[in-house]
């Protein structure tokens, strides 16, 4: 077995390699024996994606990184995925913390011993890269996963929410999944531990069910069918929410004082006076909206980005009082005559026009 490598010359050349992979794994057979050792040993994230690591000796070429903790394994190999765990050893591997995979055989036959060794996996993500319909995903299998706190997956067709609701040491949900008809977030609700729910373009419309959820600081609603937010206006908690891309969603957003972040993108909002409330807010999008006075914003000081593209506004006169502004988004402002206001702002960065 080889032996651990001094702490500070490992912290060295993490340093000098970003903690990344050198590109090519053949890269290190170009070097010095000591020099490869001591890579292998600081390299904390390996990015395989669309590397051909078609046969065992390839794969096991992993195990001499053993002190990786984030791999992603995407489309790397023309075998199953779960060959490629298997063969480099990877099911053993004590500091992983991040497994990232794309076309996961396994989630769509038999579940392999490899996977349930896999069990204090603190983070897993599955994207569906093939060019081919959605393939139903069966998660039982991922319920040996019990030491998950992270799981995303994305492309994948399921017929209800139902089984997730087994993953309550879950703190961070991503799911981007085609539904065989509107399913419930019922399930949701045993998920007490949630931080982070991301609902991006899966077909949900009563969001209820999430109103329990204490611990929820991050809503991600995006392009879903949800049509009434209103439900929402009890989840003071909430930090972050996105409910872009809704054309006919109501919400309430008054009450939830704790926001600093909020994306109203595409939405039918109008009017912004109980946005007003919102002191806390960092990051504001009212792109593609039906917004036409920006007069109220002025009290939201904490904003750093804001966009306005795409709306009604005419007069942006009270942005002024945004000293803090660094980003600001007016592309496409026909009513817009005057930007004058705009020397005011001697904190931005970034200004989109276009």
């Amino acid at each position: 077995m080889m032996q651990a490598l001094p702490v500070e010359l490992c912290q060295l050349i993490a340093q000098k390699q970003q903690g990344r992979d050198l590109c090519s794994l053949r890269a290190l057979q170009l070097v010095s024996k000591q020099w490869r050792c001591a890579v292998q040993h600081a390299v904390r994230e390996l990015f395989l994606a669309h590397h051909k690591l078609q046969t065992p000796a390839h794969l096991e070429m992993l195990q001499r990184f053993c002190n990786v903790a984030q791999v992603a394994l995407d489309t790397a190999t023309a075998g199953p995925a779960t060959e490629a765990i298997a063969v480099s050893g990877l099911q053993f591997a004590a500091c992983l913390t991040t497994l990232e995979l794309g076309s996961l055989d396994f989630v769509y036959e038999d579940t392999p011993e490899v996977i349930a060794r896999l069990t204090g996996l603190p983070s897993l993500r599955f994207k569906f890269t093939r060019d081919t319909a959605d393939p139903e995903l069966d998660v039982q299998p991922l319920l040996s996963l019990s030491g998950l706190r992270c799981l995303e997956l994305r492309r994948a067709a399921v017929s209800d929410f139902g089984p997730f609701a087994a993953f309550t040491g879950l703190q961070t949900l991503t799911l981007q999944v085609i539904l065989e008809d509107d399913s419930s977030l019922t399930p949701f609700a045993a998920l007490t531990g949630l931080q982070v729910l991301k609902l991006t373009s899966t077909y949900v419309q009563d969001v209820m069910p999430l109103t329990n959820l204490s611990s929820l600081r991050d809503l991600d609603l995006s392009d879903t069918s949800v049509h009434d937010a209103t439900p929402l206006a009890t989840m003071t908690n909430l930090l972050r929410l996105d409910l872009s891309g809704l054309p006919d969603v109501v919400f309430d957003v008054a009450g939830l004082t704790q926001l600093q972040f909020l994306n109203l993108s595409g939405t039918r909002a109008r009017e912004v006076g109980t946005l007003a409330a919102l002191t806390n807010l960092t990051r504001l999008d009212l792109h593609r909206t039906s917004v036409t006075d920006v007069q109220p914003l002025a009290a939201l000081t904490c904003l750093s980005t804001l966009n306005i593209g795409s709306t009604d506004v005419a007069d942006i006169a009270a942005l002024t009082a945004l000293c803090g502004l660094t980003s600001l988004g007016l592309g496409q402002l026909e009513l817009l005559a005057n930007i004058q206001p705009l020397a005011a702002l001697t904190a931005l960065e970034c200004l989109n026009l276009t």
